[in-house]
């Protein structure tokens, strides 16, 4: 049965993915001063350990705020500007694959809970089972007692 969040639990989940958000717009302005080139990168393991720890719903809005943030900030000119065609489409490409990184890492934790739930099932069939065995036994051994 799935757990509602409480609002507390909301609201950390939101600061902790603007704290993400934010280290990462850091990490990619520090880059850029650098000469570095990659300046979404940054933002690919935040999003991936959002989606990793708090679902489909955190990682999108990872990816969402990572692309604002990208956008004030990291594509001249400065604020939210209209962005050049190459800028844009590497904005494009960014949201798409982070994206997609979301979606793979749904996949994966449903698959999880599917698994553990299964497990569960099994691991409940196979206690059952060791306890009719038991049973039978203890009841065959009464049975040749009482026989002989």
């Amino acid at each position: 049965m799935p757990r509602h969040p409480r609002l507390a639990d909301l609201f950390l989940r939101c600061v902790g993915i603007c704290a993400c958000v934010t280290l990462s717009t850091v990490l990619a302005i520090g880059f850029t001063d650098f000469g570095v080139t990659t300046r979404y990168l940054p933002f690919l393991p935040v999003i991936a350990v959002c989606s990793m720890l708090g679902g489909r719903g955190t990682g999108f809005a990872c990816v969402f705020l990572s692309g604002m943030s990208c956008w004030y900030f990291l594509i001249p000119p400065d604020g939210f500007g209209i962005p050049t065609r190459t800028d844009a489409t590497h904005l494009f490409i960014f949201l798409a694959v982070s994206f997609f990184v979301c979606w793979i890492i749904n996949l994966q934790r449903r698959s999880n809970d599917e698994l553990m739930q299964e497990n569960f099932e099994l691991g409940y069939k196979v206690v059952l089972m060791r306890e009719i065995r038991a049973h039978v036994k203890r009841r065959s051994a009464d049975l040749r007692l009482s026989g002989s």
